[in-house]
Formats: structure tokens, C-alpha cells, sequence
């Protein structure tokens, strides 16, 4: 749980390392278990490591892109995440291998691979899809190109955008998120406020972020909400007025976000695809799904299937969305519909190409339509 949020696949790595070997000598050999003084030298141990890995890491990336103190700051929760996006929509932007056994081998240096450090539009609209910072506003999704030329062009970069221009952006998408959002956490934090005092109990706040869709899932969620809490509610007075919750809301959902990347990364490897084809799949699932809701029902995906000319009956589909739609609710996510690409055995070249030729996206946009026509 420790190694998992918000770092790359070089961190991890590393960690893993560290792990074993940590774990080889708390190891007691006659009766093969970890006593408890074992397991708290293990986590001790552990904790140097990750500190001092992670450091190392983001002073890599720090001196490798030129950033500032500022940008260190404001991204110190999430550097190395944000840079592994970066460097994999940037592969992907450049059609470069990214899976395991591709990954393998580029190490071995059966392939070269050029350093990824500035983005073109197509790599910046994939690194937002990934973060869930793309306004669901057709019309900026399809002028992105022309925006990052314009801005790119007048920092001399001829249309491409450096990781720090990135983080930039990053910075100025979620602050228009958060204003956007302000008003109604404003409205159901004064509606929570029972006695007007302009203050939340911690139990008023958990219940309030439980209305907003941001519970957390499981317990690594639960310790980084408490983590986030403490660091907050600084003062340990057990309350939260409203800058302080709208400011755990903003970072909390951040970190959910971070959390659903990597699950999204790792499935859509454990299943086969490449970390281009992910993209690809991100970029269709953003335009069907028109209302921002992220779910697409069975319609849309049949619809979308039909436009890919793929040779399936209604039945296969249905069965295929049956199986990957766990809660029985008539509507998947992103994770729901990779496995459903998988099952229905979309052909990825095709839809790529797709992708491709079609910049405005319209025969996704169209499918999600045409499923609403037809229900």
C-alpha cells in the first residue's frame, strides 16, 4: 500500500527491490514468519527507503525538466506520477512501445527510444484524458491543437509544450475545476452547517464528502483521507470550515483520481494492450461519453461496436456487458469497458485508425447520440 500511490514504474521497482531483501532478513529461518520486531524493523526500514528513493527520483525529474521551487511545491504529492503520465502519452503520442515485453526490450537495447520531454497537442490531450482534467467542451477538446500551437509557439517551443508548460496547465485546469465547483460545495457546506457556525465535525464532513461521491473505497483510501485530514485540520481542533473541507475535497480527489490511473494502467496491461491502446481507448470512451458522467450504457457500446464494423451479434454483446458490468447497474466505466474490449475482441488497429482520421471524433460522439435516439 505504501509503494502504490503516485509513483512510476523505476520507483516501484526499486521499492520491490528493497522490499525483498528487507524481507529476507526479518525472516526468522526456523519457523519461517516475521515476528513483530521482525515487521517493525520491515517498516522501518521500508519508510527510509521509499523517502529516500522517492527524493532521489524527484530530483531527477526536477533537474532533467528545470523546475521551480514552486513547481516542486505544488506537485509534491505527485511529481513522479505526473511525469510517468507525461513520458507514456508522450510514447504514445510517437507510437513507441510501452508494454512489458516492448519495455523489456528497450532495456536490453534491442529498441531506442528518445527522451520523452515536451508533448504535441494529440500527447497533451491524452496526458488530460488520463488526469480527468479535459473540460467535456467539444469545442476546446477539438481546438487543443491550435491552442497548445499558439501557446507553445509564443515560448518559441514550435507547437510541442515542456513538462513544466504541463504542469502549468495542470495548475490553471484544476483551479478553473475548482471555481467551477466552489459554488455548490459552498451551498452543501452551508446546508451541513446545522448550527451556522460556520464549521464542520469531522463526522459532518465524512458525510458530506460521502454525498459528493468521494467515500473512500477501501482502506488505503480511508488512511489517506485521515493522512489528508490531519494535515488540514492543523490545529487539531476536530473541524473543518469551508476553505479548509473545499481543499480536502480538491486534494482528496486527487488522490482517488491517482489511485484509478493506476488501476487503469495496470489492468489494461494485465489484459494485453499497450499503453498506447489504453490511450486510444480513453480518447473514445471521453467522446461517447457525451454527459460527463463517466459511464457509457449498453446501448452506446453497441452502437460503437457497429460503427467499428465488427462482426458481432447483439447477443455477444450483450453477454460481454452482462460479464464486465459487476454491479448490475446498466452502466460501466473506464475499467469496464477496457475489459469489455477485450471480451468483444475489438480490432485496436482499426479503431486507431479511427481515431486517426477522424479528428473531430464524430463517430464516437455519433454512437453515444444514435444510442439515445434509439432508447
Amino acid at each position: 500500500r505504501l509503494c502504490l500511490r503516485q509513483l512510476d514504474a523505476d520507483v516501484l521497482t526499486q521499492l520491490k527491490t528493497a522490499f525483498d531483501e528487507a524481507y529476507a532478513a526479518a525472516l526468522e529461518h526456523e519457523s519461517g514468519e516475521v515476528t513483530f520486531d521482525g515487521f517493525e524493523g520491515l517498516m522501518v526500514s521500508m519508510q527510509e527507503m521509499h523517502q529516500r528513493v522517492v527524493r532521489s527520483r524527484e530530483l531527477e525529474i526536477v533537474n532533467k525538466h528545470g523546475l521551480t521551487m514552486e513547481d516542486q511545491m505544488l506537485h509534491r504529492e505527485e511529481l513522479i506520477a505526473l511525469h510517468d503520465s507525461f513520458v507514456r502519452a508522450g510514447r504514445a503520442s510517437f507510437a513507441l512501445p510501452t508494454s512489458p515485453s516492448a519495455l523489456a526490450q528497450l532495456q536490453d537495447g534491442q529498441q531506442t527510444v528518445p527522451d520523452i520531454t515536451v508533448l504535441d497537442a494529440r500527447g497533451l490531450r491524452r496526458f488530460m484524458l488520463e488526469l480527468g482534467l479535459m473540460p467535456q467542451d467539444r469545442a476546446f477538446f477539438l481546438s487543443l491543437e491550435a491552442t497548445v500551437e499558439a501557446w507553445s509557439q509564443s515560448k518559441g517551443l514550435s507547437g510541442f509544450l515542456t513538462f513544466r508548460e504541463v504542469l502549468r496547465l495542470v495548475r490553471e485546469m484544476r483551479e478553473a475545476q475548482a471555481r467551477q465547483a466552489s459554488q455548490e460545495l459552498q451551498v452543501l457546506f452551508a446546508w451541513f452547517d446545522k448550527d451556522r457556525s460556520g464549521t464542520l465535525s469531522l463526522d459532518e464532513v465524512f458525510a458530506l464528502i460521502s454525498k459528493l461521491g468521494l467515500a473512500p473505497r477501501d482502506r488505503d483510501d480511508q488512511a489517506e483521507m485521515h493522512r489528508l485530514l490531519k494535515e488540514i485540520d492543523a490545529d487539531n481542533s476536530g473541524s473543518l470550515n469551508s476553505t479548509e473541507f473545499e481543499s480536502l475535497t480538491q486534494r482528496f480527489d486527487a488522490q482517488l483520481r491517482a489511485a484509478e490511473r493506476y488501476r487503469e494502467v495496470v489492468d489494461g496491461r494485465q489484459l494485453g494492450f499497450h499503453d498506447n491502446e489504453v490511450f486510444a481507448l480513453r480518447e473514445a470512451f471521453f467522446a461517447m461519453d457525451v454527459d460527463a458522467q463517466g459511464k457509457l450504457g449498453l446501448e452506446t457500446l453497441r452502437t460503437f461496436v457497429n460503427r467499428l464494423n465488427c462482426r458481432l451479434n447483439n447477443q455477444a454483446i450483450e453477454e460481454a456487458f452482462v460479464d464486465v458490468d459487476k454491479d448490475a447497474s446498466g452502466e460501466i466505466g473506464f475499467i469496464g469497458f477496457i475489459h469489455f474490449v477485450r471480451l468483444t475482441r475489438i480490432c485496436m488497429k482499426r479503431l486507431q485508425n479511427l481515431l486517426l482520421t477522424c479528428a473531430d471524433f464524430s463517430p464516437f460522439v455519433d454512437a453515444a447520440v444514435a444510442s439515445r435516439s434509439a432508447r
